[in-house]
């Protein structure tokens, strides 16, 4: 009876595609998939790490936030939203996706954390929804 229940419990992990290793992604990456356009940002990690510094000396503490940094991300390419029209849909400890609706369309901006753990939040690419 082990057998057979151990044997069906194999086919269905295989039939689902789940095992211990597996990296499941949220609902945000399956949607970038499927209906988006990325654009890549191309951060100086040397100037990440200027700006980090002037952070640790008290400025520009608003890089602190992921939700400001994707704001002034998103302002930076032309897209005119406020903060309020950004909402965290993913954090961990170094990554975090902040979805925008605006007039022009939705965008995902994702954030990472390039320069040291707990350190300032860089944009590193805009998903533009579709």
């Amino acid at each position: 009876m082990k057998r057979i229940i151990l044997g069906v419990l194999v086919i269905f992990l295989a039939l689902t595609g789940c095992d211990k290793g597996e990296d499941v992604r949220p609902a945000v990456e399956k949607e970038r998939k499927e209906t988006s356009r990325v654009y890549r940002l191309n951060p100086d990690i040397s100037e990440e790490r200027r700006l980090q510094k002037a952070v640790d000396n008290g400025g520009q503490t608003w890089r602190k936030d992921p939700v400001e940094v994707a704001h002034a991300a998103l302002i930076s390419q032309g897209v005119n939203v406020t903060p309020s029209d950004c909402v965290i849909v993913l954090e961990d400890e170094d990554h975090a996706i902040v979805k925008a609706k605006a007039r022009g369309g939705n965008y995902n901006v994702h954030v990472r954390r390039l320069v040291r753990p707990g350190g300032i939040w860089t944009a590193t690419e805009i998903e533009i929804l579709e």
